[in-house]
């Protein structure tokens, strides 16, 4: 089913055209980068590159994220420099960080940026479908530590909470995809904040549960 479901994003998303799809992955970010927040906390940046100092990840991550949003025109070599800022923050929890669930989740939120930069100076529809991937990525990582530990220790019926979790997912993006097809940005925006994916997640679930895209329900505990 998960085959299914990526095809039918990647399909829908080779039908937008590049404003569209560069819109899409705004629509990725804005719904995950608030999970890379409290990283200050946890780590010490400059461990990982000297260039920045501790307490400047958070910061640094907005600021890329903010000069994409807000300027219309950007050149390759300013995209190119900031892509290398991004790789940045992208954590190294293999030798560096502990490879926590806040740590990893952190890490695949800077990795969805620097692929949605790789988009940015490519074209390539690729990278702008890793973004949609990635956010599935950072709802695997905080739920299925969460439900695993605190609700149900079956690793079958967990897995099968994740598939329907999963494919409300995959249903929002499509909705969103249906929107930018449609131009029409104010129903695109209502969508973010019905499918806000919180850093708690047990909000997560429920942000996921309640959309109208699915009709499957599920108790959390």
């Amino acid at each position: 089913m998960q085959k299914l479901n990526e095809k039918s994003v990647k399909d829908a998303l080779k039908l937008l055209n590049f404003h569209q799809q560069k819109k899409f992955g705004f629509f990725c970010i804005d719904r995950v980068i608030h999970l890379y927040e409290d990283v200050d906390s946890r780590i010490n940046i400059s461990e990982m590159d000297k260039k920045l100092k501790d307490g400047d990840a958070y910061d640094t991550i907005k600021s890329i994220y903010e000069i994409l949003k807000k300027k219309s025109s950007i050149s390759l070599e300013e995209l190119i420099d900031l892509r290398n800022k991004s790789d940045s923050l992208i954590l190294d929890t293999d030798n560096i960080y502990e490879s926590t669930t806040e740590n990893v989740i952190a890490k695949i939120v800077a990795e969805c940026l620097y692929t949605f930069l790789n988009f940015m100076i490519t074209s390539e529809i690729d990278y702008i479908f890793d973004c949609a991937r990635l956010v599935i990525d950072i709802i695997n990582a905080q739920i299925s530590d969460y439900y695993f530990l605190n609700v149900c220790k079956n690793e079958d019926k967990c897995n099968h909470f994740l598939e329907t979790l999963f494919d409300n997912e995959y249903a929002i993006e499509l909705q969103a995809i249906k929107f930018l097809s449609e131009n029409n940005y104010n129903k695109l925006s209502s969508l973010l904040e019905e499918t806000f994916i919180s850093a708690n997640p047990v909000i997560t679930i429920e942000n996921l549960r309640k959309t109208s895209f699915s009709s499957i329900f599920c108790r959390v505990i």
